[in-house]
């Protein structure tokens, strides 16, 4: 069940929502928001998460409620209690030439291992 559906009806300002304060740094985190249903809080007010557009998945940030409008976006947080291992870096992409950048598959790819089995 979506975290949409589980608090259909119910106001936003009613929903869990932990303050930026007591997110963990490098927790995974279910959330709502525009654009991810799961994040890793980066420790600096956002939340990385796998995002899909035109038919392309990247590493994406959306930023805690707490940050105000227009950027905090993300309103439901629910701790999973799953922590990044300390071996993958915290961040969205690389650099591989100057000019160019990739996603990050380290942590792309425990991601996907993680929600999948989130989500089960």
């Amino acid at each position: 069940m979506s975290l949409h559906e589980q608090y259909h009806g119910i106001p936003k300002e009613d929903r869990p929502r932990p303050k930026i304060q007591d997110c963990i740094p490098r927790r995974l985190y279910r959330i709502d928001c525009r654009n991810l249903s799961y994040g890793v809080y980066n420790g600096m007010q956002g939340f990385i998460g796998i995002r899909m557009k035109f038919g392309h998945e990247y590493l994406f940030t959306e930023f805690h409620w707490d940050q105000g409008p227009p950027l905090g976006t993300v309103h439901t947080i629910i701790d999973t209690g799953i922590d990044l291992p300390e071996h993958i870096e915290l961040k969205e992409c690389i650099y591989p030439t100057p000019g160019t950048f990739t996603t990050y598959l380290p942590l792309m790819e425990w991601m996907a291992t993680q929600v999948d089995a989130a989500r089960e």
